[in-house]
């Protein structure tokens, strides 16, 4: 988050109540030639009341060392203990929705491979009704030629016959 984000959102915290800020003592170590004094924030009353919703706004990871760079002695121990536990509470629940993002993956990823295997299986099964098309084609196609040979030997037998039969009325 930078400079231009966070700064405006703790002065609405600020002007709301729900934070008091103030300026570091001079000789702050951080303190740089040509830098800035540091500005120290801690939680009100009113701003300890609304903990979550102000933990919400920032990222755990800048939450939290925004927590551990100011230091301990600002921080009543009252709100030590609070400021851990919010902390604690944001880290267990993004952990959370980091776990429910992978499990989604691996199930999506699960999901995926079935729909695979059953492709895979589908497009064997399409292949298998090929070769039995193809198979039929060809019995079809013996079937009919079979069929020509028996109508052509039926139309020999037949005309056989029928010279026999005029033979015989002949004699």
């Amino acid at each position: 988050m930078n400079s231009g984000t966070i700064y405006p959102v703790l002065q609405r915290m600020e002007q709301a109540g729900w934070i008091s800020g103030r300026l570091a003592k001079n000789g702050h170590k951080k303190q740089g030639k040509g830098r800035p004094s540091h500005y120290f924030y801690s939680l009100t009353e009113l701003g300890i009341e609304k903990n979550n919703e102000i933990f919400n706004w920032l990222p755990v990871a800048q939450a939290s060392d925004a927590f551990h760079a100011a230091p301990s002695d600002d921080i009543p121990p009252s709100q030590q203990l609070k400021l851990k536990s919010a902390l604690e509470t944001l880290r267990l629940e993004r952990l959370r929705s980091e776990l429910a993002a992978k499990k989604a993956a691996a199930d999506w990823e699960c999901e995926f491979k079935v729909a695979c295997e059953r492709l895979t299986k589908a497009r064997a099964t399409i292949e298998e009704l090929k070769e039995l098309n193809r198979n039929l084609a060809t019995l079809m196609a013996e079937a009919e030629r079979e069929f020509r040979d028996a109508e052509a030997r039926q139309e020999a037998i037949n005309a056989l016959m029928l010279m026999k039969s005029e033979s015989r009325a002949a004699q």
